[in-house]
């Protein structure tokens, strides 16, 4: 190969990861972008959620009433918050039919990296 194809090979590979290690900065931009207050979710207890990564970190310590209060049988404030919200129809369809906030919080994280940290 003349040095000249193997410059112009070499460059484009270099323009190729470029271009991927850019698109990654963007999508992991995009996941951790914050919302308007206006859209922020407001917890029983008073609390602002201004992201579903949020969310997750909350449902750790978060009191059992105050979960039960927004996830129950009748219905499923943080799945139709994350799917009114962030348009994330997949994670809010497997959040809607959990009701453990741990599971919760690993299917979140779970998203997180699967969709947007890959």
């Amino acid at each position: 190969m003349s040095t000249t194809k193997a410059a112009k090979k070499t460059t484009k590979t270099a323009k190729k990861a470029t271009k991927k290690a850019a698109s990654k900065r963007i999508r992991k931009k995009e996941v951790f972008e914050r919302i308007p207050e206006e859209n922020f979710f407001v917890l029983a207890d008073g609390r602002r959620v201004d992201h579903y990564v949020t969310l997750a970190h909350l449902l750790e310590e978060m009191e059992e009433d105050i979960v039960r209060h927004h996830v129950n049988e009748l219905r499923h404030d943080f799945a139709n918050w994350i799917q009114g919200v962030f348009s994330e129809e997949d994670l809010a369809k497997k959040i809607a039919v959990v009701h453990d906030p741990e599971k919760m919080r690993l299917i979140i994280y779970r998203h997180i990296i699967d969709k947007h940290l890959k």
